[in-house]
């Protein structure tokens, strides 16, 4: 018995161990069949009760090494509570160099990517917030694209 208790504590603390420090939010969205449509918008929900703490909204985004294209734009928009209009933006992110290799984290076929959309961003009401991305490419059907992703973190 004391074996199992031992067990379940070291267990515990390894799972907690593991969770990155400040994380607010992290959520990835499987892209099916690896072909994102500029018509299918990936949504993101949260809550914010704290309005005074700034936070840092991460994009991560998972591709396939065949991926034909060395950036990618995407559409923006913040849904806030308390606000009748969406924010809105577009933005463009490199994922290779002009000699075609791959910034992102590389493992097999898979590339990885993690960009700083928002810095120090304070929430100006407490509630409920949907943050949607879509992709804003030429290619109406985006392929090989593995998952999208968003992370919230508190600033330093």
């Amino acid at each position: 018995m004391r074996c199992n208790i031992f067990t379940y504590v070291f267990l515990f603390f390894m799972l907690t161990a593991c969770q990155e420090e400040g994380v607010f939010y992290n959520k990835q969205v499987a892209i099916k069949d690896h072909v994102w449509n500029s018509t299918d918008a990936v949504s993101f929900d949260f809550n914010i009760q704290d309005t005074t703490k700034k936070y840092d909204l991460i994009f991560s985004l998972r591709t396939t090494d065949a991926y034909s294209w060395s950036n990618i734009y995407i559409f923006t928009e913040l849904k806030a509570p308390d606000h009748p209009s969406p924010i809105k933006d577009t933005v463009e992110f490199y994922l290779a160099d002009k000699y075609g290799n791959w910034l992102g984290e590389n493992s097999g076929n898979t590339i990885t990517n993690h960009f700083l959309l928002y810095k120090e961003t304070q929430f100006p009401s407490k509630g409920d917030y949907t943050f949607s991305i879509h992709q804003a490419m030429r290619e109406i059907s985006l392929k090989e694209i593995m998952d999208v992703g968003l992370k919230v973190i508190e600033s330093k």
